[in-house]
């Protein structure tokens, strides 16, 4: 998932829309650090999406993945804003970053707390400060 807050595809108001050299080494740095660590995978997929928060300059990203039953489950968010977005996603069964997961589309939608296609999220998340997502599956 990657929420935007009003700007097209996630970018937050300001941005270039180039990743900053400097930033890209110190997440890079900091990503290496992680696997020598003793991190946990919950927490090495805390730290992708913070970095990339922090590397694209997103307003919001999260990740859902399938447990061992084949459920969604919220992961791991960059913000309070994403991990209500995903954790209304997980309970409700539905939302871009479902339908992106089971459907392997990259989903759009100007309006989660509008839009048609989910209307149990639509209603849970109403005035939780998260409108605009982009979801898409990874691997």
């Amino acid at each position: 998932m990657v929420e935007s807050g009003g700007q097209p595809f996630g970018v937050e108001p300001g941005s270039s829309g180039h990743v900053d050299g400097q930033v890209l080494e110190q997440t890079i740095t900091r990503l290496s650090a992680s696997t020598t660590d003793g991190v946990g995978l919950e927490d090495a997929l805390g730290l992708v999406v913070q970095s990339s928060h922090e590397l694209f300059k997103l307003a919001g990203a999260g990740v859902m993945t399938f447990d061992d039953l084949e459920v969604l489950r919220y992961v791991a968010a960059s913000d309070a804003r994403a991990r209500v977005l995903e954790e209304v996603q997980e309970h409700a069964g539905e939302g871009p970053c479902v339908d992106a997961a089971v459907y392997g589309v990259i989903v759009e939608s100007p309006d989660v707390t509008s839009d048609e296609r989910w209307p149990e999220l639509a209603g849970g998340m109403k005035n939780r400060g998260c409108e605009e997502c982009w979801a898409f599956r990874s691997g």
